[in-house]
């Protein structure tokens, strides 16, 4: 009875969800167009909408940031308090972009307090919101871009190519051009898994956090292949750098 009534409770907050995506007037024209409406995605259009640009965000899922609640374990790490550029994949990139640790350090707490959010500071430096949760981010985030004036959109990304429309209209099958990706299609679960995955394979005694695992760009699973965004090999790594 519980579960059934979690099944209907998930299915009917989609359909409220879809409704409220299918309702956003797109205009017909903006200065800026960002694409995808993660946390930085939300964040560059703030950014561009208080700067006086008229900003559309095209996420392809129901809403905007909820890759974000799957963050930090569901607690959202949004930063550090002892920033360092050789902590990131690209040291050179983030130390142009960001500059000195301390400014970047003081940018990023100061956007976030005018969000009117409140973070703490734990073990490293980690760097989370006052109440734990992922949601939290996200909320301040959805409100100060609304407050801003960027409109938020789903969006799909059809392959058209075809002259006689009709027929495609007709069809709306995947790869035409009125396949909606982003309520139709099914796509693989990706890093908003890796808390279930690593979860058992800590209950279970399978491995550890100091496990190696090989991490390769690619590998094949029931005869289909599996690639990291980007294809990115990242060699053998431990499971906590993993997470």
């Amino acid at each position: 009875m519980a579960r059934t009534a979690r099944r209907t409770s998930r299915s009917q907050a989609r359909e409220e969800a879809l409704a409220r995506a299918t309702s956003v007037s797109v205009p017909g024209a903006a200065d800026v167009a960002v694409l995808g409406g993660g946390a930085s995605g939300l964040v560059a259009a703030i950014a561009a909408a208080e700067a006086g640009a008229r900003v559309v965000v095209l996420e392809r899922d129901l809403a905007c940031g909820r890759t974000i609640l799957a963050t930090g374990n569901g607690r959202c790490n949004l930063a550090n308090a002892l920033p360092k550029a050789e902590r990131y994949n690209d040291p050179a990139f983030v130390e142009a972009v960001c500059g000195d640790a301390e400014g970047f350090r003081h940018d990023v707490l100061g956007f976030f307090d005018a969000c009117g959010l409140q973070t703490v500071c734990e073990d490293r430096g980690r760097l989370y919101p006052c109440s734990r949760q992922a949601s939290s981010v996200r909320e301040v985030l959805l409100a100060r871009a609304r407050r801003s004036g960027a409109v938020l959109a789903m969006a799909s990304a059809p392959s058209l190519d075809n002259p006689d429309i009709d027929a495609v209209r007709e069809s709306g099958s995947e790869g035409t051009g009125e396949y909606n990706r982003a309520t139709q299609a099914l796509y693989t679960p990706g890093s908003t898994f890796k808390v279930i995955t690593l979860a058992t394979a800590l209950e279970t005694g399978t491995a550890t956090l100091d496990t190696q695992i090989d991490a390769p760009g690619e590998i094949e699973i029931g005869g289909a292949s599996v690639t990291n965004i980007g294809g990115t090999n990242w060699g053998t790594i431990s499971l906590e750098r993993a997470f």
